[in-house]
């Protein structure tokens, strides 16, 4: 019998665009590329609408979360945030 659980990451937080996709929180205001949408991955490369996961993501998009994770992110507060940095990364 195996456990699903067993040495798995939690869920990343994951927002959708208003373009489709998927982002990633990087820092500060900045979100990434986590999943293209549909319609980018069919442009030809060089297209300017092109990007690749973890390129970030236009900041005139609106994003929404998309799973639990982002929920709960969202609710935390931006003191909590940095309170939770601090202790992982030091003042």
């Amino acid at each position: 019998m195996t456990s699903t659980n067993v040495g798995t990451e939690p869920e990343p937080a994951l927002w959708a665009t208003q373009g489709g996709g998927l982002a990633r929180h990087l820092s500060g205001d900045t979100y990434v590329w986590y999943e293209l949408p549909d319609w980018m991955t069919a442009l030809p490369d060089g297209d300017k609408d092109k990007a690749a996961i973890g390129d970030p993501i236009p900041p005139e998009w609106g994003l929404i979360p998309a799973n639990q994770a982002a929920m709960d992110e969202m609710s935390r507060s931006r003191d909590e945030r940095a309170e939770e940095f601090d202790s992982i990364w030091g003042d």
